[in-house]
């Protein structure tokens, strides 16, 4: 017997959050070559950015088990 297929509104919800993730780490790497070609609001961009994903992933998917 297989196992139920989750709901779309979880699938969803998981999807979201790794999309946040996916936008804190392209943040951190926007910060990183900024800071190799010493572009400095392209770091100040991509800190905030990665700080503003970060607290919003923290807020919407604390309470997501983590299935792996």
């Amino acid at each position: 017997m297989t196992d139920p297929s989750p709901p779309p509104a979880d699938v969803a919800r998981r999807q979201r959050c790794r999309s946040l993730e996916l936008a804190a780490v392209l943040g951190v790497i926007l910060a990183v070559f900024s800071v190799i070609d010493r572009t400095w609001p392209a770091v100040g961009v991509g800190l905030a950015g990665t700080a503003l994903a970060l607290v919003v992933r923290h807020r919407r998917c604390r309470d997501l088990a983590d299935p792996g």
